[in-house]
């Protein structure tokens, strides 16, 4: 943070998406993935999806609707 005499600071908010923790449910804000492809990512093949929060991709268990995992851990050059 900087700041000058006189002047005002703000603090940003946290980016939306970073942080969610395994069993973490779903943000409403949560885009779905649909081609997995694109991202680097394998394709779906079970009972979950990927989804897009802030600038992370998640997998997502597709009843629950809570989350699995972070899927882009090991590729931080999607974005």
């Amino acid at each position: 943070m900087l700041s000058t005499a006189g002047s005002k600071c703000i603090q940003a908010p946290a980016t939306a998406g970073y942080g969610l923790a395994p069993g973490a449910e779903l943000p409403e804000d949560a885009r779905l993935v649909f081609n997995p492809s694109y991202y680097g990512l394998p394709p779906v093949d079970g009972r979950w999806r990927y989804y897009i929060v802030g600038r992370e991709i998640y997998r997502v268990d597709s009843d629950s609707l809570l989350i699995i995992e972070r899927a882009n851990e090991g590729n931080r050059s999607l974005w």
